[in-house]
Formats: structure tokens, sequence, C-alpha cells
């Protein structure tokens, strides 16, 4: 005989092949209880009112014990009991549709909105057990961080694009010169007209010397237009909000570092806190990116240019977001995909250090990679010759947004 096991909100049932109820364990009206049992029992934790349970359908020597979820057949695993899991079973379907009809009709449970209410309480608390549980994964916090890195850089090119275009009408030139946003913004804010820009406190903002005489130069002989001071002070509250926006990041950053010394010093060491948090981020979660393979890893922000590859048979991308880090950038090109598989490589390893283990091994796998990119250098000191096309074939290039051109030899375009 087969029992079928199912949790709801309002207890545990073992039931036949035809739905019937053998075997009942409570929890309703007790709204804390259904959602203490309903907790650990989707963690895969075995309760006392599970394993009070498993006993009373032990004494039934059934063929197997039937579940539908994964997590309560692993809560059954050292019970001695047989299970199968069907994540579609039509005995338990049948018993969950029916459920709250049989509990009103048997005289269980109260009117059928007390059981709806019950099922809704319990539903809400399960959902604010969820959030804290997730709320002190302190990998989650980091992932929020770094997309909150990223969605500020967007908005301060946004605004600040802005208040360039809108303060070349008054100094044109200032443009031209200044291409830090930040420095640009502090100008705009701290330079009240053309007439009293000050060599000495333009050097404090952190302008060069030579850049300085620039701008200075630029003010008295600009071409720009004439402005009220009430047209000035709307452009300097937009550049306020670029430096306010430049501090928060700076103090985004801060708290990553913090955080991901504190959760991920092995990766850290290896691309440093900003590059380690974007790659969690990316996975999803710590213990995501442990259990990703390091050819994922490898190219892990780079999917669209892999789906292009996919696509249309081009080179599959060498790195992704890894690409930041110095080793990688700042090597020949024809070396860099042998450097990013060394260090997805190590960053996988230093992954699951994190993850499970805790063990301080960040110095360690940095030495180990430093001496696989010298290896690297060592052996191929030269850039590899172009690779041949085949006889009569053009050779096809891709440019973003248009695709595959055509090709450039007979047959193609003439301008």
């Amino acid at each position: 005989m087969l029992v079928y096991l199912v949790s709801t909100a309002y207890g545990l049932f073992a039931l036949d092949e035809n739905s019937r109820v053998l075997i009942e364990m409570w929890t309703y009206p007790d709204i804390e209880k259904s959602i203490q049992e309903l907790s650990q029992l989707n963690q895969g934790e075995t309760t006392d009112m599970l394993g009070e349970m498993v006993n009373r359908v032990r004494a039934l020597n059934p063929e197997a014990v039937v579940v539908e979820q994964p997590e309560m057949a692993r809560a059954l695993t050292n019970t001695g009991l047989e299970t199968r899991l069907e994540t579609v079973s039509l005995p338990i379907k049948w018993f969950r549709t029916a459920l709250v009809d049989q509990l009103v009709n048997a005289k269980t449970a109260g009117p059928e909105c007390d059981t709806k209410r019950f099922l809704k309480q319990v539903a809400v608390g399960l959902a604010q057990q969820t959030i804290t549980r997730a709320s002190e994964e302190r990998d989650i916090l980091t992932k929020q961080a770094i997309d909150a890195i990223d969605e500020l850089d967007k908005a301060i090119n946004i605004i600040a694009m802005r208040t360039r275009e809108w303060f070349s009408m008054y100094q044109p030139a200032l443009d031209r010169l200044v291409e830090d946003n930040e420095v640009f913004s502090r100008l705009v804010t701290n330079v009240r007209t053309s007439e009293n820009v000050d060599l000495d406190a333009l050097r404090e903002m952190g302008l060069t010397a030579e850049l300085a005489d620039a701008v200075v130069s630029s003010s008295v002989s600009g071409t720009g237009g004439t402005l009220s001071e009430q047209d000035l002070e709307a452009i300097r509250t937009l550049a306020e909000t670029v430096e306010n926006m430049y501090r928060s990041r700076r103090r985004l950053e801060e708290y990553i570092q913090t955080m991901m010394k504190s959760i991920a010093p092995n990766i850290t060491a290896l691309v440093g806190p900003v590059v380690g948090a974007r790659l969690i981020s990316l996975a999803g979660s710590l213990k995501d990116l442990a259990a990703r393979p390091s050819s994922t890893v490898q190219v892990l922000g780079a999917e669209r240019a892999l789906f292009r590859s996919l696509k249309t048979g081009t080179d599959p991308p060498k790195h992704g977001v890894i690409f930041q880090v110095a080793d990688i950038n700042a090597a020949p090109y024809w070396q860099r995909g042998r450097i990013a598989r060394a260090l997805a490589g190590k960053l996988s390893i230093a992954a699951r250090i994190d993850a499970f283990s805790k063990r301080d091994m960040g110095e360690e796998l940095r030495l180990s990679f430093q001496r696989r990119v010298e290896e690297i250098r060592r052996q191929n000191p030269e850039a590899p010759p172009p690779r041949p096309t085949k006889r009569g074939e053009p050779r096809r290039t891709y440019r973003r947004g248009r695709g595959f051109g055509k090709p450039s030899g007979r047959g193609g375009r003439r301008h």
C-alpha cells in the first residue's frame, strides 16, 4: 500500500490512493504552530509532529511514502521509510482541492470565512519569516549595495550630461576643458560668476595648475551668453545633486569593502571588493557563485556576447566582469583569455571556501594566481599570427548595432 503524506497550513495528513484520510494531525487553529511547522518543513527539517506522524505511518507497514515536495522528502531521509517524490500526485491534488469543504462539512473547523482568514494569516507569517531570513544573509545585502552603485552610475551620467549642456550656454569652453563629471559639478557649484574665478580656489578643487590656468583664461575670454542669477542658481542645484550622488557612491563603496572583507575575504583578496560584489550579484548569492563551475564564473557579465556567439557562430567571450581586474585588462590581448581562465579557477576555489569553510586563504590564492600569470607571460611573449581565412571566403566583421555586414571584397557595397 502506498501512503501519501501531505503538509498543509491546517496540519499533516496521511492519505491512501483514493485521497481518504488515514491519519490526521492538526495545527489548526494555532497560527504560530502552523507557521513554525511549515517553516521547518520547507527547509527540509524534521519536526516533532513529523516524527510522530512517521511512527504512526510505520505501523501501517506501507510499501512506500509518496510526497510532492523535495524538502519533505529530505526531511524523511533518515526515518527508515522508503520515500518517493511525485511533484504531481493526483491523490494529494484532490485532497488539497476539497480540504476546506471537508473541514467545514466535518465541523472540524469553523465557517469557511474563518478557515480562509486562518490561511491568510499563516501565509503572511511565512512570508515575514522568509524576508527575515533573507535580510540576515549578508551577501544579499552586498548584492543590493552593488546594484545601487550601478543605478547611481546611470543616474550620475544622465544628470551630469544635462548639467554640462545647460552650463555650456554660459561658459561653453568648460565642457571641453574638464572631462571629469565630479570636478565639473564642483566648479559649477562653487564658481559664482565668470569674474570671480580664483586660481588658488581652482587648485584646491583638485585641478592641475595647467588646467586651472586654462579655466581662468576661458572664463575671461568666454563666448557664452548672459544668464541671470536665477538661471545660474537652477544649474547649481543640478550640479549639487551630482556632487551628492558621488558622495553617496563613495559611502556605498566603503560599505561594500567592509562587508566583503567580512563575508568573502578570499574573493576580495583576489579581485577586490567591488568586482567580488559584482560577481556575487550576477550569480545571485555567495552560495550560488560557489556552485558555478569556473567556466561560468569566467564569463559572468558577458551573457549578451555569449548568446550572440551561440547564435552567429562567432568566437565566444573570453571574460565577463572579471575584465575589470588589472591583471587582465592591462595584459596584451593574446594573453587575456588564459589569464581570465586562471583567475576564474582561483575564484571558484575562493568562493567555495568563503561559502562553506570561512578559512582565510586569500593571500595564498593570490600568490598562486600571480605565479600562473608570470608563467603565461613567459610562454606567450609574442602576438600569434592572424588566423587564415578559407580560400575565396572574405572575412566578415561584426559591428555593434549592425550585426554582420556584407564583406568588403567583391560584391560588397562600393563607396
